[in-house]
């Protein structure tokens, strides 16, 4: 199990390699990683609650919003999809 409570140079790896980033589709994977290595750096308190299924109901949702409009800022909108996520399912 891999705990982030001490942060080390390969912490955020290991939590990339935790949460299977690698079986989303290529188009989303960079905006996954990006969007999971600001909360990581920024010690985000849901960074602790994530999990696989919560990534993929923020991706749900990001797509679904997409589908109906532009979204001009996709990190912070992925962001809060995330964040959403991680905390609608520990609730």
């Amino acid at each position: 199990m891999i705990l982030l409570t001490d942060k080390k140079d390969d912490g955020l790896t290991d939590l990339l390699e935790k949460l299977n980033i690698y079986l989303f589709h290529d188009n989303f994977r960079p905006l996954i990683e990006e969007t999971i290595k600001d909360l990581y750096y920024s010690n985000d308190e849901v960074i602790y609650l994530l999990k696989l299924p919560h990534i993929d109901r923020a991706l749900s949702k990001f797509r679904e919003a997409e589908e109906k409009q532009v979204i001009h800022h996709a990190k912070n909108y992925f962001r809060a999809c995330l964040k959403s996520a991680a905390i609608e399912t520990t609730i």
